[in-house]
């Protein structure tokens, strides 16, 4: 996407004469785009944040206000032909394909999920937890509601898992 500017804007004519909108979906395309000076600002996944670090050409802007949402989610019926399941029983190579459709094991997993090491560890401290899968920013956000699983054995008075 081009964009040129309005020199009758009318705030004046803007310092800005042409903007590139580029969609670049190869990580290390992006990056050397950036590192040569063919791009000005690109976006950075998390996990390839650390490759820019230390490049003194490069500013990077952190914490900036983004929307995103990571979300555990659980199939409740998982096909039979999946690996990942193994022999499909409880026979110690496996587990039913059914498994998650019981609430209690859901609630199970949910437990022992330490959220403040994803926040930390896979996130690398840009995140917080929230109740449900809407972020606090957008209208309908419910500040009243708990993070009752987030972290459970701090109240229980039980060593983390």
């Amino acid at each position: 996407m081009i964009l040129e500017a309005n020199k009758n804007y009318w705030r004046g004519e803007p310092k800005l004469k042409k903007i590139v909108i580029m969609t670049v979906s190869k990580w290390t395309t992006r990056k050397l785009m950036l590192e040569k000076g063919d791009a000005d600002d690109i976006s950075v996944v998390l996990e390839y944040l650390d490759q820019l670090r230390g490049n003194k050409d490069i500013q990077i802007i952190e914490n900036s206000p983004t929307l995103s949402v990571v979300v555990v989610g659980f199939s409740w019926s998982v096909s039979t032909n999946i690996k990942y399941i193994g022999s499909g029983k409880w026979d110690g190579n496996g587990m039913p394909p059914d498994f998650f459709s019981d609430i209690n094991a859901r609630k199970a997993v949910a437990c022992i999920i330490n959220y403040d090491a994803v926040i930390r560890d896979v996130l690398k401290g840009y995140g917080i937890g929230i109740p449900a899968a809407l972020p606090n920013s957008l209208l309908g956000f419910d500040p009243t509601l708990s993070l009752k699983l987030e972290r459970p054995w701090k109240k229980r008075g039980m060593g983390r898992p």
